[in-house]
């Protein structure tokens, strides 16, 4: 389910003093629509006009429905005029009552002959194109026809109905998937008709295609809510989608949003009814005694069980071959496959801002050689269907360094393999640099524009030179404190503009990674894999393959057909603390020096004595092993700067293992006071002691923490432990049986757990999509949440149900739950906001202790 943001725009709205609101219901058969009705139908706040125009679209002069889909008998009267005669007629007496509207009409009933014909062109040997009908809006202030005498357009939108009327409806557009309304319209014709209904037949489509939801939500957006392009975050609006799926499994989210957006009270709702008694069905017509057969015989709502994004179409097509026979079957398949596009247009969408600071990626050809260049959303991914998915551009809200809000012109990506789009803006650098001129003032202004849209965008994706990439991760890595949403940096070893390239791939993957997978750490994107930021480093300079992690695996790896996610590797904030950067560093004060044979004391010794020097990266022989020198001297000038205060630290020029005293040339240095930096880069060591000295910390402080992983940049060596298999069957019933201890509040088993075999399902979600954080947030057990977010559970992860371990705990009344979850840095989500704000009304202080 889709819920847009708010607007401001000039809309009648169901608040207090500007006037009735008129919900248009816009729907298609067999997407259960008619539960929507149900339940809205009988609200005290609502008066309800259905199928106003059924009549003139099946049986009126007008009629463009072909003559073997037309019913029995002809209404000469049946005109769209006096369909919408009728309707205004009810509209003014209702509205003089205070009353809200509901209106309900199929979008086919009621399209403009001209936007079908797009989709079933007429031909010579067919029907001729029909003329709009002409429908006067006698109502408003100047009487507007639809279509001028000539029955040419001289209105905007696709409906038969005038420009002035449209613009006054607040539309919910209801879609079903087409696996599950197609096959399901079929059947309901087969008990109508004596022969199968022509599948591949214009009526057919017709009344079974979601193209015309598409024109209709992609019109209202455009013309009557140009604010809904901007979504701005913490607000919903329409028009609304709403996917029956998500009706009848997850209802009460569902109406609660309905009702939220319409300013109704929810407790009007209908829950429950009465089923149809079968003297009433008897005097129904045959069609609508099938069609509403599973309503009419229900008491309240029935869960499908069945969910889109959990459909193969492929799978579902072999069904339908078994039950109707290849023919038909595959001519479902084909029409499920036409209109699969148009569904998915309103599918799930994330979030994620495009941080551009220059670049390879983003150069250009000039006189000069490539240099970097602006507009990199319009000539780097616009003209590329991989990056644009061909929908309209909307704008998102962007907090600017003069801490405004902008709005950036955005695109989306086609659907992913996880059933999901990514929507994305580009915020570029007032100057673009070359990789090579990046400096710590870069990195702060990077550090910044992530902290000012933290609560915008569900992840990051920063386009940056390849030369200092690994650096400015290793930085942003420490910078970036608490950090609950993935930071992608990425990069090219040859720009977008150039036919052959790897920065399409680099920059895709990114977008992927960032827009679907909870990974809170900054990350370096490369050739299909993503690397831990502060364990990377440049290993070619012309090689796509530029980078690796010699000490740690990737974190995850792209391949033909997924995103492999090593969960196990991910780093994840420990504190009950809120995200947060930290920008002051002392890298200007840190030098780095390479050790090699024949080398100085004196040449070490000038270094040491650079004016302002706090540290020093050295980088040593093998484990950790350097010349003493002529009789220990070199040994002595690191001695003696430690004991100024100045920090060494040993890091290896190996590209992979790690510093320790094994030999007496490293056991030699330890003992002068050099900080042993285990498996740690020199970009990590460099960036992570700038970092402690910028914190105002002793030097011995500082030692302490060089030798300790605060971002996952080294490797703790732990003590060999041995351990018998748990006996535990599966992962599932580990997952079971640590959500019944968080459940039962029963601490000890979950810190047992945490401890052993159990860890790594910090961030599992069962089948409803609840994390151990989800089920810890409605439990009793204050110390249990606390003790799976100090083992780095997300507070951020959404479930099923697009709800945040915060909307539960406050849906709960946990006021201790919602501090801890605040004080850790949790915010509701943009869509769910709408529903904690109707929560809120009641005066409960816990809703405005979570951020409403």
């Amino acid at each position: 389910m889709h819920f847009p943001s708010s607007t401001n725009g000039s809309r009648k709205t169901a608040v207090a003093g500007i006037g009735p609101l008129r919900i248009w219901h816009c729907t298609h058969p067999r997407t259960a629509s008619n539960v929507l009705a149900k339940q809205l139908r009988g609200h005290p706040q609502l008066a309800s006009k259905e199928y106003t125009f059924m009549t003139a679209f099946l049986n009126g002069p007008e009629s463009d429905a072909r003559e073997d889909f037309k019913a029995a008998p002809h209404h000469e009267k049946a005109t769209y005029q006096s369909g919408f005669d009728e309707l205004q007629d009810f509209l003014a007496s209702t509205e003089q009552e205070g009353k809200n509207i509901f209106i309900k009409e199929h979008i086919s009933f009621v399209l403009d002959p001209r936007v079908m014909a797009t989709k079933f062109p007429p031909s010579d040997s067919s029907r001729p194109l029909k003329p709009c009908p002409k429908v006067v809006d006698r109502a408003s202030a100047d009487g507007a026809d639809s279509t001028n005498g000539n029955g040419n357009l001289d209105k905007t939108n696709p409906s038969v109905l005038p420009d002035s009327f449209i613009r006054s409806l607040s539309p919910i557009i209801q879609i079903r998937h087409p696996a599950i309304s197609i096959p399901s319209y079929y059947r309901a014709f087969l008990s109508l008709d004596s022969e199968k209904h022509d599948v591949s037949g214009e009526p057919f489509i017709t009344a079974s295609t979601f193209a015309w939801s598409r024109i209709i939500f992609d019109w209202f957006c455009e013309h009557v809510y140009p604010q809904r392009k901007e979504r701005s975050r913490g607000h919903d609006s329409w028009p609304l989608v709403v996917d029956g799926d998500d009706l009848v499994n997850e209802n009460e989210r569902v109406m609660t949003a309905i009702c939220s957006l319409a300013n109704l009270d929810i407790k009007g709702i209908t829950k429950e009814w009465d089923p149809i008694s079968e003297e009433i069905k008897q005097k129904q017509p045959e069609n609508v005694r099938r069609f509403l057969s599973t309503l009419q015989a229900s008491n309240g709502i029935i869960k499908s069980g069945l969910k889109g994004e959990d459909i193969v179409v492929e799978d579902e097509a072999k069904k339908w071959i078994e039950e109707f026979g290849p023919e038909v079957g595959n001519r479902l398949k084909q029409a499920v496959e036409a209109t699969m596009d148009d569904y998915r247009t309103t599918a799930a969408e994330s979030r994620v801002l495009i941080i551009m600071t220059g670049g390879t990626i983003c150069m250009r050809r000039s006189p000069d050689g490539f240099v970097p260049a602006r507009g990199f959303l319009e000539f780097g991914m616009a003209p590329r269907p991989s990056f644009n998915d061909g929908s309209e551009v909307q704008n998102l809200s962007v907090m600017g360094s003069d801490k405004t809000e902008h709005a950036l012109s955005s695109l989306r990506t086609p659907m992913s393999t996880y059933q999901k789009h990514v929507r994305y803006a580009a915020l570029e650098f007032e100057t673009l640099l070359d990789s090579s001129s990046i400096d710590a003032g870069g990195w702060t202004e990077i550090a910044q524009t992530i902290h000012r849209n933290y609560t915008l965008f569900d992840g990051f994706v920063v386009l940056h030179g390849t030369d200092s990439l690994a650096y400015t991760c290793a930085a942003l890595s420490f910078m970036l404190q608490n950090l609950g949403k993935p930071v992608i940096l990425t990069g090219s070893q040859a720009p977008i503009s150039e036919l052959q390239n790897d920065a399409t791939d680099n920059l895709l993957g990114s977008l992927i990674i960032a827009g679907h997978f909870m990974i809170p750490e900054v990350c370096l994107f490369f050739n299909y894999k993503l690397f831990r930021g502060n364990r990377a480093t440049k290993v070619s300079a012309s090689d796509f393959a530029a980078f690796a992690s010699p000490n740690l695996s990737p974190l995850a790896v792209i391949n033909s057909s997924k995103t492999v996610v090593s969960w196990e590797l991910v780093h994840r904030p420990k504190n009950i603390e809120p995200f947060s950067i930290h920008t002051h560093r002392e890298t200007a004060h840190v030098a780095c020096l390479r050790i090699f044979p024949g080398i100085k004391p004196e040449m070490v010794d000038a270094v040491l004595n650079l004016k302002g020097l706090k540290g020093l990266i050295l980088e040593t022989f093998g484990s950790g092993n350097a010349p003493g020198g002529p009789d220990g001297a070199l040994t002595k000038v690191f001695e003696t700067a430690v004991g100024r205060g100045i920090v060494v630290v040993n890091v290896t020029q190996c590209m992979t293992g790690t510093v320790s005293p094994l030999y007496e040339p490293a056991m030699r240095l330890k003992r002068a006071g050099l900080v042993p930096g285990h498996d740690m880069t020199t970009e990590a060591a460099l960036a992570k002691l700038s970092y402690l000295l910028g914190q105002d910390l002793s030097s011995e402080r500082i030692t302490e923490q060089m030798t300790v992983s605060l971002r996952g940049e080294l490797t703790e060596h732990t003590a060999t432990a041995f351990q018998h298999p748990s006996g535990l069957p599966a992962h599932l019933a580990d997952l079971t049986a640590f959500g019944y201890a968080i459940t039962a509040g029963d601490a000890p088993a979950v810190s047992d757990a945490l401890r052993g075999t159990m860890r790594h399902l910090i961030s599992e979600s069962d089948y409803s999509g609840n994390t151990p954080l989800h089920i810890a947030a409605t439990s009793p057990s204050r110390e249990i949440m606390e003790m799976l977010l100090t083992n780095g559970a997300s507070v951020h992860l959404r479930n099923k149900a697009g709800r945040t371990p915060l909307f539960l705990a406050a849906h709960a009344g946990l006021e201790k739950h919602v501090e801890l979850l605040r004080a850790s840095g949790a915010h509701l989500h943009a869509g769910e906001m709408g529903a904690a704000k109707l929560h809120g009304r009641n005066g409960d202080g816990v809703w405005a202790q979570a951020g409403v």
